[in-house]
């Protein structure tokens, strides 16, 4: 049970081909890594091609949100001074006192035309 004097691991160099058919399938194998991390690389920059697109259209989709929220605020009353939740319930209530003050005007062309005759 003594310590060998040759060593363990032999180094591996691909200079001397007549080693066998070991060699040969190492240096496939060697080939197929070198493909395989470029195909890693060129998949990993079609995903971030993506990723970069995907962020491109959320920032466009932010800024038309943005744009309306814009629109809506100017188009409510005060609509400038409360946040977005506030906003949502000012444009309901003005919604609904616009809608109530249609009613009322047409109540009043009823009752005025209903006079007339």
């Amino acid at each position: 049970m003594g310590v060998s004097s040759q060593p363990s691991l032999v180094p591996l160099s691909f200079e001397d081909s007549n080693k066998g058919p070991e060699v040969e399938t190492m240096k496939a194998m060697m080939m197929m890594n070198k493909k395989s991390v470029k195909s890693r690389r060129r998949q990993g920059r079609i995903v971030m091609k993506r990723r970069a697109r995907l962020m491109e259209s959320s920032r466009r989709r932010a800024k038309k949100i943005e744009r309306r929220v814009t629109k809506l605020k100017w188009l409510i009353p005060d609509g400038e001074l409360v946040g977005l939740d506030g906003l949502f319930r000012k444009t309901a209530h003005y919604i609904l006192t616009l809608q109530l003050r249609v009613r009322v005007m047409q109540i009043m062309v009823k009752v005025l035309t209903d006079s007339d005759q």
